[in-house]
């Protein structure tokens, strides 16, 4: 069982609904909620390039109102701000005013009653605030696993630890709305469409790779939009001999973010998206584990 189609909150430049669609191929994102303008404009060039599906984007998590989109989505998935739980912050957790979003989050949970939830997050949240994460979505009805993951787990060549979160709830998620319902629930879409338009075009839900080995071998530097000819991550810092090799076949490649970018158009921003991304093949492995580990509780407990 996985989820068919999904709402995005803090989408951010999109690795984390990327990284959704490596695990589960056949899930569509159907709606992005991000208030970054830099970020917004990334969303909708990876849309163009068909990097990730297109749906409408809106930008105030805290007016967004998850109701007309029950029963449409049976995924919400997100990354949080960390600026209040990264170790480089002040420590405020999920009272600050940043991470403290996580409570529109958990409002957007309960309006939409999804199936699903993935939540993406720094490691620093186990002692600052997992409890409070996991005790909300338990008042909601949700079961749920947890893990810390490193990029390097999923092949990359940097640690980049992050905590992943994947809840499912039995008796939420159905797909099924009267007519007068939609017809009740007033919200305004921006331009490219809303919560009916997001009906169009849905796949049936496919088969997903658990295993961390089939999930890497599935990810594909052409599945990922890189250059076939490229391999999937680059050498590592001192791997002269990989460097000279990626030299030899692609002379123009250059460093992205390695080296001083001064009079680089929105640089800052750049950095900033970087920083608060989240690394789609990590995504879909941690997706992978998770629920391998909550199903297979399931299925033992039915045993």
């Amino acid at each position: 069982m996985h989820p068919r189609r999904a709402l995005e909150l803090f989408a951010g430049g999109g690795g984390l609904a990327h990284g959704l669609k490596l695990a589960v191929p056949s899930l569509r994102t159907v709606c992005y909620v991000e208030r970054e303008a830099y970020a917004a404009a990334c969303l909708v060039a990876r849309m163009e390039k068909e990097e990730l599906d297109t749906a409408p984007v809106w930008d105030d998590v805290g007016t967004f109102d998850g109701i007309p989109w029950r029963g449409i989505v049976d995924c919400v998935s997100g990354g949080f701000p960390c600026q209040d739980i990264s170790v480089a912050g002040k420590g405020a957790g999920l009272d600050g005013e940043r991470s403290g979003l996580w409570r529109e989050y958990a409002r957007i949970v309960a309006e939409v009653r999804p199936r699903f939830v993935f939540v993406e997050n720094v490691a620093a949240l186990r002692s600052r605030g997992l409890d409070r994460v996991l005790a909300d979505l338990a008042s909601l009805g949700f079961d749920a696993e947890w893990m810390c993951l490193r990029a390097s787990d999923a092949g990359a060549p940097h640690k980049r630890e992050r905590l992943f979160v994947l809840a499912h709830a039995e008796h939420w998620g159905e797909f099924e709305r009267t007519r007068e319902t939609r017809r009740e629930a007033g919200q305004r879409a921006p331009v490219g469409g809303g919560p009916e338009r997001a009906r169009e075009g849905l796949a049936d839900a496919g088969g997903v790779r658990l295993e961390g080995r089939e999930l890497r071998r599935s990810a594909s530097p052409t599945a990922l939009g890189s250059d076939s000819d490229l391999p999937q991550w680059p050498p590592g810092r001192d791997d002269i001999t990989g460097w000279r090799a990626v030299l030899a076949r692609r002379p123009d490649v250059e460093p992205a973010v390695c080296r001083m970018a001064d009079g680089l158009a929105h640089r800052i921003d750049r950095l900033r998206l970087l920083g608060n991304g989240v690394v789609p093949q990590q995504a879909a492995l941690a997706y992978g584990l998770l629920h391998a580990r909550l199903f297979g509780a399931a299925l033992r407990a039915s045993e």
